[in-house]
């Protein structure tokens, strides 16, 4: 359900984008796969990870897409003041959270007997 979910949205942003991009059709459209596959991996760290740090990556790979749609939207399709402010602000956040999650995730991995 939630790989669906990411890769609707993945392939509608492309599908809505491909008439502006010109020659980056293809260096757009696959990194739309790369970005969809952080959030999809961080998903399904769920389980491996815990429950804290998963979120924070969870976050942080949401933020990256959300990131990377406005500076799509922005460069291709639309511009729109504040653009830039709002673009590093997501992208700042999504670094941060996937950073601390990792962090923590490699902390709790530490503690676990060998």
């Amino acid at each position: 359900m939630v790989i669906s979910a990411v890769a609707l949205y993945i392939i509608a942003f492309v599908l809505l984008m491909l008439p502006q991009l010109g020659n980056m059709k293809i260096p757009v459209a696959l990194f739309g796969f790369v970005i969809g596959t952080t959030l999809i991996l961080a998903i399904h760290t769920t389980g491996a990870a815990g429950a804290r740090s998963a979120s924070w990556l969870i976050a942080g790979a949401a933020l990256l897409i959300a990131s990377h749609t406005m500076l799509g939207i922005f460069k291709f399709y639309y511009t729109f003041p504040s653009a830039y402010l709002l673009i590093m602000i997501t992208y700042g956040i999504a670094q941060f959270a996937i950073v601390n999650g990792s962090l923590q995730y490699l902390a709790a991995e530490k503690k676990k007997p060998a």
